[in-house]
């Protein structure tokens, strides 16, 4: 290794863990010693990876497009607006690339009376805006040393880039990304307002994964702190104000991607994919998961949220989960024995999946897939009962969102392959029964977002809609599917001005209005 870059690297690493564990004693003179910055700009470039070609690959047009082509019949009841976001980095990443490192980018098509309406803009975040000024990428990424400066400043040394997934909540439109606080944006032109706290009162990292309680309004929201470690969960009221925030402590610092709600309970689960300082001060990614440690689920009062029970699991990891519901008459307290019982529902990884590799060879070599999969809490015992539901990998799960937190009879997944997503599956939870969408070869699709037709009350009455790439055009389509006939044959076919890259997470605007 060059001496500059392995100085570069011990200093980062010690400026780092000083960030992450402020009273480990790790001594920061050492890091405010003079070293090259540049050995990174300087260092050679690695080969392309996957992320950053084919439909991986970053699009670099802002469009607008009105009446855009229509193939097909669109339901007159799905009036409203989609947004999805993604990573579409603005400049070539320094050094190593991950795929959750692009900057956030949102790709929305809107209907109403006049037609379809196109329309894809950049997260302008902080960091955004300082390298679009530079001219080059400024920040590094999760498989590189964090920035020393920020480090040693006590701030995040990772770039905000809020590109994992969109809520709207309280009359406002958030893009989020779970380590940093979320970007509001204008709903009808997808501008950037700039970063919201909910008046200084929400100052953790914000899930990209928040819960909207159907009954009341309430959003729950929570971060993951490495250097406590602990879990920070906020709940805000309907019309968007902050209530509280209660800090949950956890035994070691660990992701925590997604949580689920039911009326009386938020359920976190504590997978043991560890930050480790020693992996870090010796030039490695810091993050590991370590498969002699058991999974745990954290069920947290929402009515008391400082009153917490811890239930063991068998390993796994989960970035997903599709819901969660009380049943036979569970308590509201959960720090007493009670009779009844909290099922889970979710997508579960024997360990975390290989091809996002964030630490050694193990990891890397781990399977990509995740099956459905159901975990049964039962408070009276302190036991979990486990059980798949499904053998066939399936990941991204969605349902209709008014059955949050209450009992659900259907799930949505997303049907993996080499490339992205094929098709879609549909589980009858009551049943056990599948249905699955299958694509043509060549034909891949992301996230299937589920829309409920505001016309009917069937859980499954809606659409499915998802963005879609045909390989051998290089073109993108939105398709809507009908998720109740659940027909490969998509209702209407949307042919889209711009490529839309494989991205992440979205949700549905039921009404437009520009606040």
């Amino acid at each position: 290794m060059n001496p500059v870059r392995r100085d570069f690297l011990v200093r980062a690493s010690i400026a780092a863990a000083a960030w992450f564990h402020p009273r480990s004693g790790i001594s920061w003179a050492e890091a405010l010693e003079p070293f090259e910055d540049d050995a990174l700009a300087t260092a050679e470039q690695p080969r392309e990876n996957r992320f950053l070609t084919g439909n991986f690959a970053p699009v670099d047009r802002e469009l607008d497009v009105a009446n855009v082509p229509v193939e097909g019949v669109i339901p007159k009841a799905l009036r409203g607006m989609l947004v999805r976001n993604g990573p579409n980095p603005q400049f070539r990443p320094r050094g190593k690339y991950h795929w959750f490192d692009g900057d956030g980018m949102l790709h929305a098509v809107s209907f109403n009376e006049g037609g379809v309406h196109y329309q894809n803009r950049y997260v302008a975040t902080e960091g955004f805006l300082k390298e679009k000024k530079a001219g080059r990428a400024l920040y590094r990424g999760l498989l590189e040393p964090p920035d020393v400066a920020l480090a040693l400043a006590g701030l995040n040394p990772y770039k905000n880039s809020a590109n994992t997934s969109v809520v709207f909540h309280g009359n406002r439109l958030l893009a989020l990304w779970e380590a940093g606080l979320p970007y509001e944006l204008h709903l009808k032109n997808l501008e950037t307002i700039g970063p919201t706290t909910f008046s200084g009162n929400v100052t953790h990292p914000f899930t990209a994964h928040p819960k909207i309680d159907p009954k009341t309004g309430e959003m729950v929201t929570f971060g993951y702190v490495p250097n406590e470690p602990m879990l920070m969960m906020s709940e805000i009221d309907k019309s968007g104000t902050w209530v509280r925030t209660t800090k949950i402590p956890i035994d070691k610092p660990t992701m925590v991607h997604d949580f689920a709600i039911t009326e009386n309970f938020a359920i976190f689960p504590i997978c043991p994919l560890r930050f480790d300082v020693g992996r870090l001060l010796s030039g490695l990614v810091p993050w590991h998961f370590d498969q002699s440690a058991p999974t745990k689920f954290a069920l947290v009062s929402r009515k008391d949220p400082n009153q917490v029970r811890f239930f063991e699991a068998t390993t796994c990891f989960i970035f997903h989960l599709l819901n969660a519901f009380e049943s036979n008459d569970a308590s509201l307290d959960p720090s007493r024995s009670t009779s009844g019982q909290i099922e889970l529902v979710g997508c579960r990884y024997k360990q975390f999946p290989g091809s996002l590799n964030f630490g050694d060879l193990d990891d890397a070599a781990a399977s990509d897939q995740a099956v459905p999969y159901r975990w049964v809490f039962d408070l009276d015992s302190g036991r979990v009962r486990e059980e798949l539901l499904d053998d066939l990998p399936a990941e991204f799960p969605r349902i209709n969102e008014s059955f949050t937190g209450v009992v659900n009879r259907y799930g949505f997944f997303g049907l993996g392959d080499d490339e992205f997503f094929h098709g879609f599956k549909k589980l009858d939870l009551r049943t056990g029964n599948t249905s699955m969408i299958q694509m043509e070869n060549g034909v891949h699709c992301g996230e299937g977002i589920f829309v409920s037709d505001p016309t009917r009350h069937d859980e499954d009455s809606g659409w499915l809609l998802s963005f879609v790439y045909l390989t051998m055009s290089g073109r993108s389509e939105l398709w809507i599917l009908d998720a109740k006939a659940f027909s490969s044959k998509p209702l209407a076919k949307i042919t889209l001005p711009e490529r839309v890259p494989y991205g992440f997470h979205g949700t549905w605007v039921p009404a437009i209005s520009d606040s």
